[in-house]
């Protein structure tokens, strides 16, 4: 036996010329966030944002997170600007409820200083 190619039945050579170009839209080189962020891949972010070490950065954020979750368990309010005033609302069984508030541009420095003035550390 060989394989020879078949041809392409007439008709749907003249459907294939008839068929209207459809050019693909243009690939965007912006790497699009998942929609679900996992530590992996916030560390990548992080270290792309800062330039540093991925080992380093890694080490620092895992800090971080550990950190702020001490601080939420002991019902801290956490003023961290840009992202904003976090403090839990709800805590049940396990369950965590936290709100987030944004903070107002050029409000985020003088509520900084509050929160870190009343510190009991």
């Amino acid at each position: 036996m060989t394989d020879t190619p078949k041809a392409k039945k007439p008709a749907a050579k003249a459907k294939a010329a008839n068929a209207p170009v459809v050019e693909a839209p243009p690939v965007s080189k912006e790497v699009v966030p998942p929609a679900s962020l996992k530590l992996k891949d916030f560390v990548d972010l992080v270290g792309a944002a800062s330039g540093g070490n991925r080992r380093d950065v890694r080490k620092i954020v895992e800090a971080t997170l550990t950190l702020l979750h001490e601080r939420l368990q002991k019902d801290t309010v956490l003023v961290l600007p840009p992202l904003g005033r976090l403090r839990v609302v709800k805590d049940e069984a396990g369950l965590r409820t936290v709100k987030l508030r944004e903070i107002a541009p050029g409000k985020g420095a003088k509520a900084a200083k509050e929160a870190l003035a009343g510190g009991d550390d």
